[in-house]
C-alpha cells in the first residue's frame, strides 16, 4: 500500500511540475489561480484499534490553500485536525496532519464542461507530517497508564490521497465534499492507545489507516472573472472536412489557366482562346488587325500602315519633319531636321546660343542679356527713343473692337511658358479674319506680365507670348509686315498687383489696330 500510494504521489507531483511550465491552448492569464479552503465532517481511525471510533461525531476539520499551474493541475497545503472519541473507551486522542498533495482537475480531464458548468471534481494525493497526543480523563484506563512504552505521543509520515467533488456557487465561491483516505508509516501507537495491540515486530510500519468524510467551502482569490477549476481546456475541433476539401479542389480548378492566356478561369470569359492569342483582363481575345497596339473595337484607322506610329484612337500620326509635333498641329511642318521647335512645331532660333530666339535678339550674332535685348551690356548711357505715336483709326467699327478684347481677355497660355493653350485658338482666329478683311490695317501685339518673379525673366515671357501670337497670326497667312510684337514686362500694369484679381488682369496680350 505504501509503494502504491508513494509512487502516485511522485507521478502527480512530477506531472505539476511538467505541465506547469508548458503551455497549451488556454492562455493562462485569463483565471484566478489561488484559492482557500475550509472544512469540517467526521473521521474513522480503522486501524490499529479495539475501540470503535464514534464517526458521528463531527470532530474533523481542514484548512488548505491552493495554486493551480493550469486549469488542469495544481499544488496545495492542506491541514487536518481530529478529535477522536471511542465507544468502548473514554480516551479521546487528538490528531494534526499537515501534508503537501498535487491536485488533478479531473472535471476537465473528463469533460465536464461538455454537459455542465457547476459541477467539478479534484484527484488530489501528496506526503505529510502527522502527530497525536492522549487528552486524558479521570476514565483513563490503567492498562494504558502502566504501559511502559506509554508517552502519551506519537509522530509519524502520512501518505494521502481523496476526492473533491465540486458545486459552483459563483465566480469566487464552490462548496465541496472530501472523501480522503490516510495512511501512516511509523505508527507506534494505537489510535484508542492501547500498546498491547500492536505487535513488537510490526511496530514502526505501515500500520496506521484514517479515513475523513468532510464538507467545506473553498473561496478563489483574484480580479479575473473565473479561476482555473471552471475554465475548460481548449482542444482541436474534430469535424468532417471532406466538404471543405471539395470546395479546396473547386477552388484550385478556378485558380488555374487552361488555356495559358494569364487569365484564371474564374475569370476568363473565353476560357478557350487560341495559343498565343492577345486577351483583355475578361480572358476575351483582343483582335489588332494592323498590329499596331489599338484593338480593332477602338481602332478608328484598323488598317494603318505597318510600324506607324497612332494616338489612343488608332489614328496614325503623321509628324512630316519628324520634330515630335503631328502634321495636323504643326505651322512649320518642314522644319529643318534637327530643330528644336516649341509646341506648335516652330524652329527655335537662337544663333549666339545666349537663350534668346533670334526673332527676338537685337544682336543675333553676339551672345547678350535680356535687359538689353540680348545685346552685350553696354557701360555707355542709355539713351531712350523717343516712342513713335501712332494713330488709330477712328473708323474701327465697334465689332473689331470688341473682337480685339475678346482676345484680350480670351488668349490663354501654358502656366510660366509661351505655349498657347487650344482653347484660345478661336480667338486668334476672329483676328485673323478682321485683318485678311481689312487690309489696311496693320496690328501691334503687346505683352504684359505681372510682378512676380524675376524682371528679366517677365520682360523675356511676355516677349515671347507677344511673338507666340504673331507666329500663329503668320501661320494662318498674315503678312509679318503688317505686324509688330513687343514685351513690356511688368512695367505697364492696368490694375493694382496687390490682389490675385489684380495680377490676373495684368497677364495679357493685348490687339492693337495701328495705322502708320
Amino acid at each position: 500500500m505504501f509503494k502504491i500510494v508513494f509512487l502516485f504521489t511522485v507521478f502527480l507531483t512530477s506531472l505539476c511540475c511538467s505541465v506547469s511550465s508548458q503551455t497549451d491552448l488556454n492562455d493562462f492569464n485569463v483565471y484566478n489561480k489561488w484559492s482557500l479552503g475550509i472544512s469540517f465532517g467526521s473521521h474513522d481511525g480503522m486501524h490499529p484499534t479495539q475501540a470503535v471510533t464514534k464517526i458521528h461525531h463531527f470532530n474533523h476539520y481542514g484548512f488548505e490553500t491552493r495554486y493551480m499551474f493550469n486549469n488542469r493541475v495544481g499544488i496545495k497545503l492542506d491541514f487536518g485536525y481530529d478529535l477522536m472519541n471511542f465507544s468502548k473507551v473514554s480516551i479521546k486522542t487528538n490528531y494534526w496532519r499537515s501534508s503537501i498533495q498535487g491536485v488533478l482537475n479531473l472535471g476537465d480531464a473528463l469533460r465536464f464542461d461538455t454537459w455542465t458548468n457547476r459541477f467539478g471534481l479534484l484527484f488530489h494525493a501528496g506526503f505529510g507530517m502527522s502527530h497525536m497526543w492522549l487528552k486524558e480523563d479521570s476514565r483513563t484506563t490503567q492498562q494504558v497508564q502502566d504501559d511502559p512504552l506509554f508517552d502519551g505521543v506519537d509522530d509519524m509520515v502520512n501518505y494521502t490521497f481523496g476526492l473533491t467533488p465540486q458545486i459552483k456557487l459563483n465566480n469566487h465561491f464552490s462548496l465541496n465534499a472530501n472523501v480522503q483516505f490516510t495512511c501512516h508509516n511509523r505508527q507506534s501507537k494505537t489510535w484508542d492507545w492501547r500498546q498491547d495491540n500492536i505487535p513488537e515486530n510490526i511496530r514502526g510500519g505501515m500500520d496506521g489507516y484514517l479515513f475523513n468524510l468532510s464538507v467545506g467551502l473553498t473561496y478563489y482569490i483574484g480580479k479575473k472573472k473565473t479561476h482555473a477549476d471552471w475554465t475548460p481546456t481548449i482542444y482541436a475541433v474534430v469535424f468532417d472536412n471532406t466538404e471543405l476539401l471539395s470546395h479546396i479542389k473547386e477552388l484550385q480548378g478556378q485558380l488555374q489557366d487552361d488555356d495559358g492566356d494569364g487569365v484564371i478561369n474564374a475569370k476568363d470569359q473565353e476560357p478557350n482562346s487560341l495559343p498565343g492569342a492577345i486577351v483583355n483582363s475578361k480572358g476575351v481575345s483582343v483582335i489588332d488587325s494592323d498590329l499596331d497596339g489599338v484593338e480593332d473595337s477602338r481602332d478608328l484607322e484598323p488598317n494603318s500602315p505597318k510600324g506607324a506610329i497612332v494616338n489612343s484612337n488608332g489614328v496614325s500620326v503623321i509628324d512630316s519633319d519628324k520634330d515630335g509635333i503631328e502634321d495636323s498641329r504643326d505651322l512649320e511642318p518642314n522644319s529643318l531636321p534637327g530643330s528644336i521647335v516649341n509646341s506648335q512645331g516652330i524652329a527655335i532660333i537662337d544663333s549666339d546660343g545666349d537663350g534668346i530666339q533670334d526673332k527676338f535678339d537685337a544682336c543675333p550674332l553676339i551672345p547678350g542679356l535680356f535687359s538689353e535685348n540680348g545685346c552685350p551690356k553696354s557701360n555707355k548711357p542709355v539713351v531712350q527713343e523717343p516712342v513713335k505715336q501712332v494713330e488709330v483709326e477712328d473708323d474701327v467699327n465697334d465689332d473689331i473692337k470688341e473682337i480685339m478684347k475678346r482676345a484680350l481677355r480670351g488668349v490663354k497660355f501654358e502656366t510660366n511658358k509661351s505655349i498657347i493653350l487650344q482653347r484660345s485658338f478661336i480667338y486668334l482666329d476672329e483676328v485673323v479674319s478682321v485683318m485678311q478683311d481689312f487690309p489696311q490695317y496693320n496690328l501691334r501685339i503687346e505683352g504684359h506680365t505681372d510682378n512676380v518673379g524675376n524682371d528679366d525673366s517677365n520682360l523675356r515671357l511676355s516677349k515671347y507670348r507677344a511673338r507666340a501670337c504673331m507666329d500663329y497670326l503668320i501661320a494662318k497667312g498674315i503678312d509679318p509686315s503688317r505686324m509688330r510684337s513687343e514685351g513690356y514686362g511688368e512695367t505697364m500694369p492696368i490694375e493694382s498687383n496687390q490682389t490675385a484679381a489684380g495680377r490676373a488682369e495684368n497677364r495679357r496680350v493685348e490687339f492693337k489696330i495701328i495705322f502708320d
